[in-house]
């Protein structure tokens, strides 16, 4: 007998500004992290937990909403006061501060951070590429996007666009590195999967909307000079990592699809025993 389910209402559809945690919450939608966690292992995906708010993330944030979302600054973040935390009178300040950031509902952000954020925002404004995609294209931000896999009807993915820009078919991801040089910029790819992610987002909106879009990765460095750079990944670099994302989603169905005494004897990296053969240069 035919198991008839309810129509999904986000799925083929693209929402702008959707509540990041309502995003995120939505059940059996994966994820391009979700891929890179069960790349690692399926221990690694099954058993993800969700981690407090790194600086990294906390400064990620920062520029998304001082590039993307100015006008929303001041309802997200509030700026301490600078002050000598050495001293009595500096404690207390930094103490009132907390309170009222959590009063508030607000991020605690130092001086400093506030800078360094207004820097990349700059140079992101001087810079002729990405001043002319991020700061005078219209577009929208923060687009959330939610399609069936081209290659496997019953897996549904999901993603989250920094910035979309429908007329010129261009779909924009904004991240604030240590560098932006090429040479660290690839082996932040290679680390970190974004090849993945890229792949992940451009089929994901063909599916959705019929066009081809052009994928871009804005790469601001978070301490002085504040370089910009925008790079686009390869057509063999994205289809390598389609045949990567293929693997995963049969390990992930193949893993779902199985007797639940199978699903807790989850295995490590390989089955067996491993023979390493190791060789010194």
């Amino acid at each position: 007998m035919e198991i008839l389910r309810p129509p999904d209402k986000y799925e083929g559809t693209l929402i702008p500004n959707m509540d990041f945690q309502k995003y995120l919450d939505l059940p059996d939608y994966l994820h391009s992290s979700d891929l890179k966690l069960i790349q690692q292992s399926l221990n690694h995906w099954v058993k993800k937990r969700s981690y407090p708010e790194t600086k990294a993330l906390i400064l990620g944030s920062l520029g998304h909403t001082m590039v993307l979302e100015m006008d929303k600054l001041t309802e997200r973040y509030l700026v301490m006061p600078k002050v000598d935390a050495r001293t009595k009178r500096g404690k207390e300040q930094k103490m009132l501060a907390e309170e009222q950031a959590n009063s508030e509902g607000k991020i605690l952000i130092s001086q400093e951070d506030f800078t360094s954020a207004l820097g990349w925002r700059e140079n992101i404004q001087n810079d002729p590429i990405t001043s002319n995609v991020f700061m005078k294209s219209k577009g929208q931000n923060e687009v959330s996007g939610f399609f069936k896999h081209p290659d496997f009807e019953d897996t549904k993915g999901a993603f989250r666009v920094d910035k979309l820009l429908p007329d010129q078919l261009i779909a924009i991801d904004l991240k604030i590195m240590l560098s932006a040089h090429p040479y660290a910029f690839m082996s932040s790819v290679k680390k970190f999967r974004y090849d993945i992610q890229a792949a992940w987002y451009i089929d994901g909106l063909k599916s959705i909307t019929g066009d081809d879009y052009d994928f871009l990765f804005v790469v601001c460095e978070k301490s002085n000079p504040n370089n910009v750079q925008t790079y686009r990944l390869s057509e063999q670099t994205l289809e390598n990592a389609r045949d990567d994302i293929r693997a995963i989603i049969k390990k992930y169905n193949d893993y779902k699809s199985a007797e639940i005494n199978q699903q807790n004897r989850l295995r490590g990296y390989y089955d067996g025993i491993q023979t390493l053969d190791i060789k010194y240069y």
